[in-house]
């Protein structure tokens, strides 16, 4: 990129200098060094392992039930333990060495996985280099966190299922009862778990999918040009030698080549190129405009060839195109898009009026509507065309942009083969608008696909977590199932109150849920595209996805309810 210092004519430098000089500076601490992109992927690294972290108090959360469960049928050995001598801490100890055996089992099986995670990961994200070797501070942090997690879902389970009265539970044990007033208690725990899952996952679900709304929003966004159909050959003739003339006489005669390519409509050049990396800038003086601040004088730019705004497809809302008249001995003519048109002239009447750039004065012969050249994120900014043929300096780099009449990757190597026989030792680089396009939301799209893969996953591990709590609830319940239908209860009615209490668990999920995630996409507005905080279609995608996943995970143990019949019954009692 060249600094708008460097473009800068010598009366306009000062002034220039100044408001440069107001600008507030970022400084940073040089002890990791300098990496560029470290501050591009920060902000989604925060957010995936936000991700992460959700997804792993949802693994808690089922481990917990599961510990509860499994604690609830060793009700008796806990008994008979207590009965025989064994202290509560002693029991409490064997639990959670239980606890951090499976922990510390998760966490080696998860060492495996992240040395294939974090290089397909890193392939996805178009080959940056990150050292992603495991050492001894990422093992470190693994083992800390398995020991964190063994007591996160651990703890509680073993203090619950340690405290029983010796008495009263060997006589239940003794009587087989295991249901009742017994079982109530600890499953409204497990109940709350569900909750916590439920209320998580939509946490996930809601970002989710605006996540995927967002990349929707970019992929499908104006840019002003006939993105589809738009091939661009950056070329290197400085390399090669080229320069004054002899770079002019090139630039046509590769121009003229690629529009005789068959599948060509129409082709042109340009310094910087679209969706190239690299932008120029300057300050303008334009005729019967009166700058407030230094700042309304600066101005992008780009040096074009003739055709220009016919070939990428731009809208010219004034005036005409670049023609092949607009050389060296022709008047110096310029071309304004539709922001800077309304900026200097919010009254109308740009067309023939005059401006002024690095001592040299052009006359404004069209207004082209806005053309998003490198961000598609940005807001549309102020930007100037010239005629590159009437600058005695042509530049040794420049871009060709070459339409088409289809798919510009059929046709990609046949522009390439004809613009290489014009001069073999020409550093040629061809590439499609839509790949540069879909390159510049990498990150984008990298992010919303992860983040999706943890939506999916909680979503599964909540319904799994659903339909385990439900399972042991309608097992528990047996006998009360089978009177129910010994008094007259229908199957269906039993299936509809297990499946009810089901949903019900969902229902406070999402109450509780919901808020939190609408608190949380605050994180995520720096990565939304034209998708609000509150947006509609996400939130009722998320719901209706949760609620059918619930649903199925819910009616499993409901309609196994319903097949218990009142000989069952009277054996469980």
């Amino acid at each position: 990129n060249r600094t708008l210092l460097d473009h800068a004519s010598p009366a306009d430098r000062p002034s220039l200098e100044t408001s440069l000089r107001d600008k507030p500076l970022e400084v940073e601490t040089g002890a990791r060094g300098f990496s560029y992109y470290r501050h591009v992927f920060a902000r989604p690294l925060y957010i995936l392992m936000s991700a992460v972290g959700v997804v792993l108090l949802i693994v808690c959360a089922n481990l917990a039930n599961l510990m509860l469960a499994r604690a609830a049928s060793r009700g008796r050995e806990m008994s008979v333990r207590m009965a025989l001598g064994a202290g509560r801490r002693r029991l409490v100890q064997q639990l959670l060495t239980e606890s951090l055996i499976l922990a510390l089992a998760g966490g080696a099986l998860g060492v495996l996985l992240a040395i294939w995670g974090s290089s397909a990961l890193i392939a996805a994200t178009g080959g940056v280099v990150i050292d992603a070797r495991l050492d001894g501070r990422v093992l470190g942090f693994t083992a800390l966190l398995a020991l964190a997690t063994a007591i996160l879902f651990g703890l509680v389970p073993a203090m619950r299922a340690t405290r029983v009265e010796l008495a009263t539970s060997l006589r239940a044990q003794g009587r087989g009862v295991s249901s009742g007033e017994r079982g109530t208690g600890r499953f409204g725990l497990g109940k709350m778990l569900v909750v916590a899952q439920v209320a998580l996952s939509v946490l996930l679900l809601v970002g989710t999918g605006m996540l995927v709304r967002s990349m929707q929003q970019l992929q499908s966004t104006n840019i002003g040009v006939a993105r589809d159909r738009l091939l661009l050959v950056h070329v290197d003739a400085q390399r090669a030698g080229y320069k004054d003339a002899r770079l002019a006489a090139l630039m046509n005669d590769l121009v003229s080549r690629a529009e005789r390519v068959p599948g060509v409509t129409s082709a042109t050049f340009s310094e910087n190129g679209i969706f190239s990396g690299t932008e120029s800038g300057t300050n303008m003086q334009v005729e019967g405009f009166t700058a407030r601040a230094d700042a309304d004088t600066n101005i992008a730019y780009d040096d074009v060839g003739p055709a220009y705004f016919h070939t990428i497809g731009a809208h010219l809302l004034q005036g005409r195109d670049f023609e092949a008249r607009d050389n060296e001995s022709g008047q110096s003519v310029a071309v304004l898009n539709e922001t800077a048109a309304k900026f200097f002239f919010p009254r109308g009447g740009a067309l023939g009026a005059h401006v002024t750039s690095d001592s040299t004065t052009a006359e404004i012969v069209g207004i082209v509507s806005d053309v998003e050249e490198q961000d598609l994120r940005a807001d549309p900014t102020r930007r100037a065309y010239f005629a590159t043929l009437q600058f005695k300096q042509k530049p040794g780099r420049f871009s060709l942009e070459v339409r088409t009449t289809g798919d510009p990757a059929r046709v990609t190597e046949t522009v390439r083969r004809a613009l290489a026989a014009a001069d073999p030792t020409l550093v040629l680089r061809a590439e499609s608008l839509p790949s540069l396009i879909e390159d510049s939301i990498a990150q984008d799209r990298l992010l919303a696909r992860v983040v999706s893969v943890f939506g999916l996953l909680a979503l599964a591990l909540a319904a799994l977590g659903l339909y385990g709590v439900m399972t042991y609830a309608t097992t528990r319940r047996t006998s009360e199932f089978g009177l129910r239908m010994a008094l007259g209860a229908e199957p269906g009615d039993v299936t509809r109150l297990v499946l009810g209490e089901a949903m019900l668990l969902v229902a406070g999920g999402v109450i509780i849920g919901m808020p939190t995630a609408l608190g949380a996409m605050r994180l995520l507005r720096a990565q939304l595209y034209d998708v609000a905080l509150l947006d509609a279609p996400s939130i009722v995608m998320a719901l209706l996805v949760l609620g059918a996943s619930a649903a199925l995970a819910g009616y499993l143990p409901a309609r196994r309810a319903a097949r218990v019949g009142p000989l069952v019954a009277l054996r469980e009692s």
